[in-house]
């Protein structure tokens, strides 16, 4: 699938310097060798780092790949005033076009980035891509953060 980051290579760094994640040595222990469960664990990393920060620091803006999938206009039209500007005629024409389009221009249906993807392509690669095991080690890492995510997104 192209490259692939592990977390072998990440979390020993990652401890060092933001300390020990309560509960996840096990999930590491557990799922560090699949690559499926390495990416996921590499996810829980981003979504705890956001979480256990201080929220006088937190400046964050979270745009959901679902919301994105029902209308890409108005996420980065979310994107843009967050950053404190009016989205560009020419970004609305960029991301019209691209979502206009019937299929994803993917080269190869291994390849993971591709950014002319639309959100809602990306949702259809991912359900599409995984095996049902592979959802349920996802779920296993990632679910209870995602819960969390949605309470603090607001």
């Amino acid at each position: 699938m192209g490259w692939v980051s592990r977390i072998d290579e990440i979390y020993p760094r990652y401890n060092k310097k933001y300390g020990e994640i309560e509960g996840f040595d096990e999930l590491y222990q557990k799922y560090s060798k699949s690559v499926v469960g390495s990416a996921a664990l590499l996810w829980r990393l981003v979504y705890q780092y956001v979480l256990d920060m201080p929220k006088e620091q937190r400046n964050n803006c979270y745009l959901l790949n679902l919301q994105n999938e029902e209308s890409e206009i108005e996420a980065y039209e979310k994107l843009f005033s967050w950053l404190g500007h009016p989205i560009t005629e020419s970004a609305r024409r960029k991301i019209k076009h691209r979502t206009s389009q019937n299929t994803a221009t993917i080269e190869k249906p291994t390849k993971v980035h591709d950014f002319n993807r639309t959100s809602s392509q990306a949702n259809s690669y991912w359900k599409n891509t995984l095996e049902n095991e592979e959802i349920r080690i996802v779920r296993e890492i990632n679910s209870d953060l995602w819960n969390e995510m949605q309470l603090v997104k607001e």
